[in-house]
């Protein structure tokens, strides 16, 4: 057995500042495997009580030290330079007391606003004999892996270095020998019963019932001189002589750890009675239920904090949130993010899709990115579902599907990627502008009809048209169906191929056309389908910047466009045009556009109605009879995308219905 130490004498070393270093570990302890205590175990025979202020005896003495607190200058060790170790309060309901030999040890349990809960503090309050003056000391424990409860024990469990701060007890200030070191052995009461954790009452009790040798003392080695900073590693078990500075006459501190063992009814009173579906999930990790109990332990377990911890875990639960990302989460709880995270989700009626989500933006978050969470959900949900924009009769949207669906052929795309690789002097790319490409969603599906009772009569020939000829005429003679003051359409001079002999043919497939728009952003498209009956499909292109027509770069929207007629249940047909467009831009820049008089449309709607004039024209005046009918314009409501933009609708709250 090593010898009796003296209990609070001080060795002075002189230096230069006054930061916290690390002066080794003491030896290995004495073996326990045949029930011997450690070092001076009779002293630890008194147990440890949790008693209030007022149940103890040197109270009015401790209460006195106390009333420091309240008026320490906080800012005082910013000022000197010296760590800031103020700002803290401490629980007098519940404080650790024991004696060791003569000497008494008084542990509380320190708080402090907006800590991370990476380390916990407590203050500790010494007097030697019964006449002896009181010190006081604040040890902070750095909580590697955080502090997990010790079911049945009463206790709790941790890992990490020490630090000790010297305060001083007229003032409860920081010592005022700033050029000196002084080595503290700090002695912690720890108990080994199925796993090593800071003794409480419980341990003391069963230690005497049984006379086994859980009861033991962790030393570690702490110096304090001018600066800041350092600490010890976890201490070892054992009381050999200090290291790098200690020894045998190094200050002892005696102090059992204290934090969630205070609170041992309390906690087991919020698992029991607060919390409801929301146990399961508490129990689901010692990650989600340590950062709990801390939280909790630091607001002393009031009605409040009880409260706002069981919301924290209904909501993470309903998620639900992994271990990790309700560390994240409820570290995060105050923060702005957060904040928007449950607006969104309240607003979008925390749907599945929503949800997921959300989920998504919090692993977005904790890898330090950024979310705007209505824009980048409205997207997502577009990829989903390109028609959800699109205020219609859900029924109708089959018969745009195909079409919105159709890509051109291999035999386009290989013309295309020709056309481009030989291009050597013109700036920028020949492409197929793929409606599935476009970032944006379909915010456009139109359908321009007209019918015919009677088919008109060709006027080359005299005789009346069957419905393919019809079509294919209109096809070959299509700038004679259009407003030309709005539209005309042009085969492309800069592609190296003859595109007006090839649209002339019996397949036109591949056939790449420009339209000249006095008015509007010229565009160009190519013919990537002709059908048996003679319908076709135009599909959007980027072409080349320049001056020359045809070299008009990109289509404001992506798109494809079809020419075909249906033969109705009496008889007549219904010639139409049938258009699905998509944006190139995200929707912000859409909405942008739309509330500025930007709508890409406007001009298009023109184009088609009069395609509707043209054909009821020519129909009626070559011995025909056509009458064209309201056209179908489907397009989304752009002040309700707006609004679920800035948080005032749900995404479900528009599209098809």
């Amino acid at each position: 057995m090593a010898p009796k130490r003296p209990f609070l004498s001080k060795i002075l070393i002189l230096a230069v500042s006054l930061s916290l270093l690390g002066c080794g570990t003491d030896d290995l302890p004495p073996s326990r495997a045949n029930g011997a205590l450690a070092r001076d175990a009779k002293d630890f025979q008194n147990p440890i009580q949790i008693m209030g202020l007022k149940e103890l005896g040197d109270g009015a003495q401790v209460r006195e030290l106390l009333s420091h607190l309240s008026t320490t200058d906080v800012n005082a060790a910013g000022k000197s330079g010296l760590p800031d170790v103020y700002g803290f309060t401490v629980d007098t309901a519940r404080i650790k007391a024991m004696v060791h030999g003569g000497d008494s040890s008084y542990t509380f349990l320190a708080r402090r606003e907006g800590g991370d809960g990476s380390f916990f503090e407590n203050l500790v309050l010494q007097r030697t004999g019964e006449e002896g003056e009181f010190e006081a000391f604040l040890v902070r424990y750095h909580a590697d892996r955080g502090i997990r409860s010790l079911e049945g024990h009463a206790s709790f469990a941790f890992e990490g270095r020490r630090e000790v701060f010297p305060l001083e007890v007229d003032k409860l200030d920081l010592g005022t020998a700033t050029k000196e070191t002084i080595c503290y052995t700090l002695v912690e009461v720890w108990c080994s019963y199925q796993g090593d954790h800071p003794a409480g009452e419980m341990c003391h009790a069963e230690a005497a019932r049984t006379g086994d040798g859980r009861i033991y003392e962790r030393n570690s080695t702490v110096c304090v001189s001018t600066g800041g900073g350092g600490g010890t590693t976890d201490p070892v078990p054992g009381d050999g002589p200090g290291g790098g500075g200690g020894g045998p006459d190094d200050t002892y501190i005696v102090t059992a750890p204290a934090n969630l063992d205070l609170y041992d009814w309390d906690q087991k009173y919020f698992e029991r009675e607060k919390l409801d579906v929301e146990r399961a999930y508490y129990r689901s990790d010692p990650n989600i239920r340590n950062i709990v109990d801390g939280f909790l332990v630091d607001r002393g377990f009031s009605p409040a904090a009880m409260s706002e911890a069981k919301g924290h875990l209904f909501f993470a639960r309903g998620l639900p949130l992994s271990p990790r990302q309700f560390v994240w989460y409820f570290r995060n709880r105050d923060s702005g993010k957060v904040l928007k995270l449950k607006q969104f989700l309240m607003r979008q009626g925390y749907g599945p899709a929503a949800v997921e989500f959300g989920l998504g933006a919090v692993e977005v978050w904790m890898d330090g990115g950024s979310v705007e969470l209505e824009e980048l959900f409205l997207e997502s949900r577009l990829l989903a579902n390109p028609f959800l924009l699109l205020g219609m009769d859900c029924d109708q949207i089959p018969h745009w599907q195909a079409l919105a669906q159709h890509v051109p052929p291999q035999s386009v795309l290989n013309k295309i990627e020709q056309i481009d690789n030989n291009n050597s002097t013109l700036f920028g790319d020949f492409e197929v502008q793929y409606i599935s490409d476009a970032e944006g969603a379909l915010v456009n599906l139109d359908y321009f009809p007209i019918v015919i009772d009677v088919l008109p009569n060709n006027p080359n020939t005299g005789e009346q048209f069957v419905a393919d000829e019809f079509l294919e005429y209109i096809r070959i003679n299509l700038n004679s169906f259009v407003d030309n003051q709005l539209t005309q359409f042009f085969p492309n001079p800069h592609t190296g191929y003859n595109e007006e002999f090839l649209w002339e043919s019996n397949n036109p497939v591949g056939a790449i056309y420009s339209l000249d728009i006095p008015s509007g952003h010229d565009g160009s498209v190519v013919c990537s389908m002709y059908g048996n009956n003679g319908h076709w499909i135009f599909t959007t292109l980027t072409m080349p910047w320049g001056l020359a027509q045809g070299l008009d770069g990109p289509h404001p929207v992506s798109g494809n466009r079809e020419w075909n007629y249906s033969l109705n249940v009496d008889g007549s047909y219904t010639f139409f045009t049938r258009g699905v467009d998509r944006m190139e831009s995200r929707v912000d820049v859409a909405i942008a556009n739309y509330l500025t008089g930007g709508n890409p449309f406007s001009g298009a709607d023109a184009l088609w109605l009069s395609f509707q004039d043209e054909v009821q024209k020519f129909t009626n005046n070559n011995g025909g009879v056509a009458n064209k009918v309201q056209p179908s314009i489907n397009r989304p409501n752009w002040e309700d995308v707006k609004a679920v933009l800035l948080g005032n609708k749900a995404v479900d709250d528009i599209g098809c219905n």
